[in-house]
C-alpha cells in the first residue's frame, strides 16, 4: 500500500508480497477462517468502485486461467531472515512500494487491460 504509515512500533501492517496466509495481517491476503477472507491492498484513498471492478477482473482472470494458489504463508513476512519467508517473497510477485511503480504494473497488467478495457487502463 503506497499511502501506509509507519506505526509507533516501525510495523505497517501492510503486505508487502502477493502472498496469502490464515489469521496474518503482513499477508496480502488474510484468510482468518473458513468463511471470510480480507484483501488487505485497498485503502482509503482507493475508488471503492474501481477497486471492486479490479479485483473482479482479476479473480476472473485466475478462474480462465485456472490459477492454482501457491501454498499459505502463516509467517511473519517481514522477517527476510526467515527461509520459509525469504521462498514465499522470491516466488511471489513483489508490490509496487510506489505510485510509479504501481503505474508501470497497471499498464503492464493484461487481465486488467483487457477486464477494465484498454482505454481506460
Amino acid at each position: 500500500r503506497l499511502g501506509a504509515r509507519m506505526t509507533s512500533s516501525g510495523a505497517t501492517w501492510s503486505p508487502t508480497a502477493a502472498t496469502w496466509a490464515g489469521n496474518n495481517r503482513t499477508a496480502l491476503i488474510r484468510v482468518p477462517d473458513e468463511r471470510r477472507m480480507e484483501l488487505r491492498l485497498a485503502d482509503m484513498s482507493a475508488n471503492p468502485y474501481l477497486m471492486a471492478a479490479a479485483i473482479g477482473a482479476a479473480g476472473l482472470d485466475g478462474l480462465r486461467a485456472r490459477s492454482v494458489p501457491p501454498p499459505p504463508t502463516d509467517r511473519n513476512m517481514y522477517d527476510a531472515s526467515d527461509p520459509v519467508v525469504a521462498a514465499a517473497i522470491k516466488a511471489s510477485p513483489p508490490l509496487p512500494s510506489n505510485l510509479a511503480g504501481a503505474l508501470e504494473a497497471l499498464d503492464a497488467s493484461s487481465p486488467l487491460r483487457s477486464g477494465l478495457g484498454d482505454a481506460f487502463v
